[in-house]
């Protein structure tokens, strides 16, 4: 998946889960702080891609490659206005969306409709926490294809 690619694989889960707000795409983590400024509350939950990286195995005149990228799922946290219940109140719908869009990539993957996820491999999906990445928290989602 190139860059562009996963663009538009964004602008398509954000039609699909009216509770994304927003998507972003960026090189690292880093990325997100030049990118999200002007993040409010009415916009607060967003879907971040990060670009894929790449391995290679084999030998050069017959080698694969072995994209892996990531997807996040972030609500804008302030922490002054925030209490126990309240973040995990955003844990839970950060959660929520997570696992619906990894549901709705399994169930397309299944159709055949994305040719760049033909080899995904449901031990090549990982779903952790992401905390505290420039106020911001949520889940990500790191997809190995192989």
């Amino acid at each position: 998946m190139t860059p562009l690619e996963l663009k538009e694989f964004l602008v398509e889960l954000k039609s699909e889960h009216q509770e994304i707000k927003k998507t972003i795409v960026v090189a690292d983590e880093a990325d997100l702080s030049k990118f999200t400024g002007d993040i409010g509350s009415e916009d607060n939950m967003i879907l971040v891609g990060v670009v894929p990286s790449m391995s290679h195995s084999g030998n050069i005149g017959a080698y694969k490659e072995t994209p892996v990228f990531q997807i996040m799922v972030f609500e804008k946290t302030d922490y002054s206005a925030i209490d126990n219940d309240g973040y995990l109140e955003l844990l839970q719908r950060t959660f929520l969306v997570m696992r619906k869009i990894r549901d709705y990539i399994l169930g397309k993957v299944e159709e055949g409709c994305y040719p760049f996820f033909k080899s995904l491999s449901i031990d090549g999906l990982e779903i952790d926490t992401a905390k505290h990445i420039f106020n911001f928290n949520g889940y990500s989602m790191d997809i190995l294809t192989e």
